[in-house]
């Protein structure tokens, strides 16, 4: 399983965000995913991007094949 720990986030941050960005981290629900999984994401979030949608909102993901769970 492929596990994303937040690199990019911290390869980016400045040193004085560190604090605040660990104590974010420390509150999201972390979830496995295969390397599949994570090639598929990333290739629709490609295709989507230059088609101007990169939002969290529901109605702005209308790919057939992409199910979305709500986290309970």
């Amino acid at each position: 399983m492929l596990r994303h720990h937040g690199g990019e986030i911290y390869a980016g941050m400045r040193p004085a965000e560190a604090p605040l960005t660990s104590q974010f981290f420390s509150t999201l629900v972390w979830l496995e995913t295969s390397f599949a999984v994570a090639q598929r994401a990333g290739a629709l979030r490609y295709e989507w991007a230059r088609k101007g949608i990169i939002t969290d909102n529901r109605k702005d993901f209308p790919m057939p094949e992409l199910t979305i769970h709500p986290l309970q």
